[in-house]
């Protein structure tokens, strides 16, 4: 049998709760700041609303891992701290000696000439 907090809490306060323990679980992350934990905050709202209403913890999982997968190595930014992130398209011009960001686009996409 598994308890649930929603058993004996209101929901509001499971979503407060939930949403808190997800944006602490990132403090250890470097370059925290208030506005991203913030945001950690709002996004564990907003996973929490989808929880509930879908019944499915497996989409929150491909939700979570979508969005780290967007943040680094397709868009190169830093993901819950590590800044070794590669930009894909910065690796494409790389591997196929494109000029510009359009132009790899274009190359990949429209599958272009690759030299």
């Amino acid at each position: 049998m598994t308890l649930r907090l929603s058993t004996f809490l209101p929901l509001p306060m499971v979503i407060a709760l939930t949403s808190l323990l997800f944006a602490v679980m990132h403090l250890g992350n470097d370059g925290i700041s208030i506005l991203a934990f913030i945001n950690l905050v709002i996004f564990g709202v907003f996973t929490a609303l989808i929880r509930y209403h879908s019944n499915s913890l497996w989409f929150i999982g491909a939700l979570h891992s979508a969005w780290n997968f967007t943040q680094g190595p397709l868009l190169g930014v830093a993901v819950s701290g590590n800044g070794n992130q590669q930009f894909v398209l910065f690796y494409c011009r790389a591997v196929f000696y494109c000029m510009d960001i359009p132009d790899c686009l274009s190359r990949l996409l429209l599958m272009g000439t690759w030299m």
